[in-house]
């Protein structure tokens, strides 16, 4: 049931294709504000805890990322060229990302 609601041709075009770029926005290039997570349950049965648990998942990926360095795989430094996503950060291209060795 799951699989049929998450690939209807109301969803998506050509749904037996792998296309990644059909979950971001043709215009901006940013992703697609989807709403429609399957895994939080749909209609009248939907997760009532869903924005506090995507707020959630949101700081703990935000606390985890500085633990990283990131840099290019050849070892230069990166250069940017001032690009702003959705959350106000800087967006580097084709980094190289390693933990940190304590």
């Amino acid at each position: 049931m799951y699989l049929a609601i998450s690939q209807g041709e109301s969803v998506h075009d050509d749904r037996e294709r792998c296309y990644p770029e059909r979950y971001f926005d043709i215009e901006d290039g940013n992703l697609k504000d989807n709403d429609e997570v399957l895994a939080l349950g749909f209609g009248r049965i939907k997760w009532v805890g869903k924005y506090m648990g995507s707020s959630a998942m949101h700081l703990v990926i935000a606390s985890i990322l500085p633990t990283f360095e990131s840099k290019k795989a050849a070892g230069d430094a990166i250069e940017t060229d001032d690009k702003y996503t959705e959350l106000h950060q800087v967006h580097a291209e084709e980094i190289v990302i390693h933990g940190r060795m304590c």
